[in-house]
Parts: C-alpha cells; structure tokens; sequence
C-alpha cells in the first residue's frame, strides 16, 4: 500500500486542501493515480500472475479486512482510508451519472 505522507500528499493534490475539490470525477482520478503508484508489475515481458487463494468477492474481503485489522497502523490507515473514499464516492458517481451536470474530472498539474 501506499505509504501515510505520500497519500496526503496525493490527496491535497488530486482532492484540494481540505478534501474541498473531491467529486466523484476527481475521487476517481485520485484513486486512479494511487494504483498506479501501488500496482505491482511484471517487468516487460513476463507473464501475469495472480497469487489468490480466496475463491469468492466474499472471502477476499474477509481476507482484506482480518489482515488490516492486524496490520501496522501506518499500513491499515491508508488501506481503509483509500476503501472508504471509494466507498462513498463510488455511491455519489453512479447519482451523478445519472445526471450529466457534472463535467470531466482534469489531471492536476
């Protein structure tokens, strides 16, 4: 997971000071940008793998929620801060397409 500084830091930067700028459209993009910074890779030309065990969303998200719970808080706050932005705005982006009001969420500079 992404380390405490550096998703503040990505947060202010994406969502504004204050979290004052987060929109769905914006939540999404930020969220875009930490699993870029946080998607582990094989280098090019190797193959994909997937080490899982869990064979349902369900015993994922036990697997998900009884290993945070016992993480280190540096680790676990990022983790459940990150699943509950998503949560949440995810809720507020499917009113919002609903309604095509909103415009576009912009890369930050």
């Amino acid at each position: 997971m992404i380390p405490l500084p550096r998703l503040r830091e990505l947060a202010e930067r994406y969502l504004g000071p204050g979290l004052r700028e987060a929109t769905p459209a914006t939540v999404q993009a930020f969220l875009d940008r930490v699993q870029l910074e946080t998607a582990h890779r094989p280098p090019p030309g190797e193959p994909w793998s997937i080490d899982e065990a869990a064979t349902s969303y369900e015993e994922i998200l036990r697997d998900f929620f009884w290993y945070t719970l016992h993480a280190p808080t540096e680790e676990a706050v990022p983790r459940l801060w990150v699943t509950a932005l998503e949560a949440c705005f995810g809720s507020l982006a499917a009113a919002a397409e609903a309604s095509p009001d909103e415009p576009a969420a912009e890369e930050p500079a």
